[in-house]
């Protein structure tokens, strides 16, 4: 027998809400409110938009019970168990506010960044522990079965000592530069010293930093920004004595490079042909959902990006700014 499926509701009706599936090339879920309808133990009950046209639009498509304009009026009249948040970044914090202090609210899936400052990111995670609320943020790479194997490949040895990193991205340090800082933490862990430049000049509350984080083993990542209004770029190169992992095209090509023996020259080592540990990622966000699914279920303990690493992501994007306002100067993290 199949368990009751869980109420929920989608606020922000935009790309990541809703719009990214409804006019997307493939049957591929990107989406809250995709995901919430596809998804077996989840029923999209209500929709919210602060544009009338955009909830209405999203709820016929979705087939879900209602849409409204006024976030808190949906909480109260539908009483969601879940709530996806999919909000313009600075509306996170008092969003996520919102939905848990409803007294239905189970589960919250929080677009990244988790906020813009870590002081509401820290009231964010402190409210949803006190509630008793489990709070998932978005970092879909987390979500991804094929940076699950990437990231296995490296923490058990499969690069043998690592050599360089080296990350370029655009769309501000905050929004999309911390989808890279998770990336990273989750490879190599928290790195001891952040250092960065305004190098492109950007200025402006989210800019695209170039970064350098200092590893306690003497690793060391850099992080290049690049402009957004030129073309959208995230990825990652990742050195090692044994061979090499390459994650292009946003993270929908992952490529593993073996060291062997050259077949051109004698005694020579070198990076052969690589193999693909993933080419798309699919369904992440439905995975999201999945993973916070199993986590009310009592199958998991906790999500596979909790608050916390939500807030460790955008605390290493504060270090970063504040050392580029104060002329490149490093920034030591706590021990």
């Amino acid at each position: 027998m199949t368990a009751q499926a869980y109420k929920a509701a989608v606020i922000g009706c935009g790309r990541i809400g809703s719009l990214f599936d409804e006019q997307g090339p493939d049957d591929d879920t990107y989406t809250h409110a995709g995901a919430f309808h596809r998804h077996e133990r989840t029923a999209l009950a209500a929709v919210c938009d602060i544009d009338a046209e955009r909830a209405q639009e999203a709820a016929r498509h979705w087939q879900a019970g209602a849409w409204y304009t006024d976030p808190q009026a949906m909480l109260d009249a539908a009483a969601p168990e879940i709530v996806g948040i999919c909000t313009p970044d600075a509306l996170h914090a008092a969003l996520t506010a919102d939905a848990l202090a409803a007294p239905k609210t189970l589960g919250i899936l929080c677009e990244k960044p988790i906020a813009t400052t870590v002081a509401d990111g820290e009231a964010m995670a402190a409210q949803a522990a006190l509630r008793g609320v489990i709070l998932s943020v978005n970092h879909i790479r987390r979500f991804d079965h094929g940076h699950k194997r990437a990231v296995a490949l490296v923490h058990d040895g499969g690069l043998g000592e690592i050599q360089s990193v080296v990350g370029r991205y655009s769309g501000g340090l905050r929004h999309n530069g911390s989808h890279m800082f998770d990336l990273l933490r989750w490879l190599f862990g928290e790195p001891a010293t952040v250092l960065a430049e305004d190098r492109l000049g950007e200025g402006g509350e989210d800019p695209s930093l170039d970064v350098t984080l200092r590893y306690g083993d003497g690793l060391q990542a850099a992080m290049l920004g690049h402009r957004a209004a030129a073309f959208h770029i995230f990825e990652l190169d990742v050195i090692g004595t044994n061979g090499r992992l390459r994650f292009e095209a946003a993270g929908h090509s992952i490529l593993h490079e073996r060291v062997e023996n050259s077949a051109r020259w004698s005694r020579v080592r070198e990076l052969g042909a690589g193999r693909a540990l993933s080419t798309a990622m699919r369904d992440t966000t439905f995975h999201a959902i999945d993973d916070l699914v199993s986590v009310l279920d009592g199958i998991r303990p906790h999500p596979a990006c909790t608050a916390g690493d939500g807030l460790a992501a955008l605390a290493l994007a504060e270090r970063a700014l504040r050392t580029a306002q104060r002329g490149a100067v490093p920034e030591e993290l706590p021990a």
